[in-house]
Formats: C-alpha cells, structure tokens, sequence
C-alpha cells in the first residue's frame, strides 16, 4: 500500500514517520519545497495482522496534518471463502475506508462497524478506488470494533485503509500501484521506528544538486577507473523533533541499525567496454571526504534499482554518486601486501598478507584514502590493499 503526500502551494517540508507497527515503510526521498507527490510505501510483516504507519506532513508554510491510517491486505484463497478480519479499538475520528483494488479485485467487502447493520461495498471492479465514509455508526469520542468481511473469486485481493481523513482526492491519498523509482528511497523497518525517542520521526530528504568542495567528489580520475553517469547527490535520513523540526541526537546503537536503499539504475548494466553501472557511497576521514565506496548491492528488475543496505550515522547527509566502473585487475608489487576490512587505518581489521602475492586480483571498487577495494580469487575474499604496493595487470589502474 501506498501512500502520496502532496502539497501544490508552498512545497513539502517535512514528512516525519512517528509510527510503524508491523509494517515496513519505502520513503522516497524528496526535495525540501517539491510540489511533487513523494510517495511513502508499507508493506506488513505479518499478514494476519493490521499494520499501522503515521506520518506528521508539514508544508514550507508551516501547516501540519498527520496521518495515520490502519492498513489492511485481504485476500481469498484458493479455496473462495470470504476473508474475515477484525479491527478492535478503532478510535471513531478514524471513520473513513477506502478500498483500493487489485487484479483480479475483490467482488465486495462488508462492513459492520459494533451492533450496528453491516454497510456492503458491492460490484467492485478491478483496480477501483473507493470511499466509505462510516460515521455513523462511528462517533468520535468512542472506539469501535469494525469487522470486514471481503468476498470474490480465488486469488483475489485489495488493500483497505482506515484513516482520520478522506483518502482519495485530497493532498494525502492511497494507491496500489509502484512506480518505477526516480529518486532513491529509504527502507525503514518497525524495529527502527519503534526504537526513536519519544516525540521523534524519521525525515528521508535528498540534494540532487549539492554544494561540493573539491573535483574528487565529482568522481574524477584520481579515484580510479571509473565514469560518472551524473552528479553526486546527497541524501539525508534524520530524527527531528515533531514539533519543532530540529535534528534529534541518535544512541550509538539507533545509529548502527541498518536501512535498506533502493537506488535507480541510471544506466545500461552491459557497457561496450565491460564495465558495469554501480552506486558509490562518500567515506569521511575526520570529517573529510576522502573517496567512494562501492555499494554491495542486487538488482530488482521489478522496480529497476539497486538494493543496498547503510546505517543511520552513514545516511546522516552523504554523498553517493552514480558511476560505470570499468574492469580492472592488479597483482601485489609488495610480496608483504596485507588485505584490510576498511580503507580508513584507525580500527580497520587486519586480513594478513596475501594467500599467493602473485594472485591476479579484481579491482571491485575506487581508491579510497590511499586503499584499494581488491576480490583475491585464491582465499576467495574482500578486502582493502594499500595501492602503493600493488600493479596494474592487464588494464591499468588509473587513465
């Protein structure tokens, strides 16, 4: 389920995720003052389950609206028979239902909200939207059970939120469908959100045009072989204050929680010269940028991205550049040559010196701080070598 948060007057400002229970949320990352949609996604850990996300959305102009709809996946299984939830303690200001959906659809859902007579949403077709207002019997002030009772062919489905404000045709709506990524989107799971201060959520922006300080953080060739399909752009996950917006400190452990990315391809994965299109992440040395890494990551074909996983204090305002990095290979020039865990010295891992110094060694990433991102077929393993003591086999290292 998705939803698309919107505001055509004076931009997007903030979009705070406060709560996730049982839902893991896709937050496309966006532009601070974009008019565009920016569309915030939840998929439940346990189907059996409602799930429930609130956002906290506020415009450049200072208004605020929250959001914080219940979601529901219905399904009929093979065997046709109507799929049967029940939602307790339902707050009555959470009086509107929209059904959205899917191929093959759902035929018709029922609603009985208490006592009361059930409302039948009938003769849905697929990929309808559509919108129950169930006040009454719904009253705020009061918490209802609301038991829904979906009917249709095998294999069907929709999703069904329940929320405090109209879900269609209006700044904050609901959809099925998933739009092939243009911006990179944060993975926040419930385990990270849960785990915020009190009074906290998590704001997922990017910079597609940031302020840079020096040529090697365009990707130029001092970093290696690699061609830079675009600019860096610098993206941001961060705990602010709900109420007043400021950035909110993070424990050592809330910053090491891992947050999965979904990055665009920007570029065809077979090049003519036998390169192949990554993302690169900027690493800092006491605050200073000292290279790109490449990110481990797998593709989805479905939304034609890269999948990669960083932690919180990396995501906290960093550079990551779309490049090709061409093939490259080395051999040791150092019999002595160690592999590393980190490019950076200080608490980096020793791996030991080189299994056979004549190895013919993979190139897999840039110079980073002096270092080489290196795969050693032999011991079959990763690690840094110091680029001082290794040479260029076959294709040279640098241009």
């Amino acid at each position: 389920m998705t939803v698309t948060v919107q505001d055509t007057g004076s931009g997007l400002n903030q979009i705070l995720v406060t709560t996730a229970v049982n839902i893991v949320v896709t937050y496309s990352a966006y532009t601070p003052g974009t008019t565009a949609a920016v569309q915030v996604s939840g998929t439940r850990q346990v189907q059996t389950l409602s799930a429930t996300i609130q956002l906290k959305v506020t415009d450049v102009a200072g208004n605020a609206t929250t959001c914080d709809p219940l979601m529901v996946d219905s399904h009929i299984g093979a065997d046709g028979s109507p799929d049967v939830q029940t939602l307790t303690n339902v707050p009555g200001a959470e009086h509107y239902l929209l059904v959205q959906n899917d191929t093959p659809g759902l035929q018709q859902v029922s609603v009985n909200v208490d006592d009361s007579p059930a409302i039948d949403i009938g003769g849905l077709q697929d990929q309808e939207q559509l919108q129950v207002d169930l006040a009454p019997p719904m009253s705020s002030g009061t918490s209802s059970t609301v038991q829904l009772t979906a009917s249709g062919a095998p294999g069907s489905g929709a999703g069904i939120l329940i929320g405090d404000m109209p879900l269609a045709g209006v700044p904050v709506s609901a959809s099925q469908s998933q739009a092939i990524a243009s911006s990179p989107s944060a993975e926040l799971s419930p385990e990270i959100i849960g785990s915020l201060p009190a009074g906290t959520g998590l704001d997922v922006t990017y910079d597609p045009n940031p302020t840079l300080t020096s040529d090697a953080q365009f990707g130029n060739s001092s970093l290696g072989r690699l061609r830079p399909v675009g600019t860096p752009i610098r993206v941001r996950v961060r705990a602010e204050d709900v109420e007043t917006g400021a950035q909110t400190a993070l424990s050592d452990d809330l910053a090491s929680k891992s947050v999965g990315l979904q990055l665009p391809v920007l570029a065809s994965g077979s090049q003519p010269d036998g390169g192949e299109f990554a993302w690169l992440a900027e690493v800092r040395q006491s605050g200073q940028f000292v290279g790109y890494r490449r990110l481990d990551t797998t593709y989805d074909g479905t939304s034609n991205t890269l999948q990669a996983t960083m932690s919180l204090a990396e995501l906290d305002d960093t550079l990551l550049l779309p490049a090709i990095l061409e093939p490259a290979f080395a051999h040791a020039s150092d019999p002595n040559v160690h592999l590393w865990s980190s490019a950076i010295p200080d608490g980096a891992v020793d791996f030991g010196v080189l299994t056979d110094p004549n190895a013919l060694l993979t190139v897999v990433g840039p110079n980073v701080a002096g270092r080489l991102y290196v795969y050693d077929p032999v011991s079959t393993s990763y690690g840094w070598a110091d680029a001082d003591a290794m040479a260029p086999a076959g294709v040279p290292l640098v241009p």
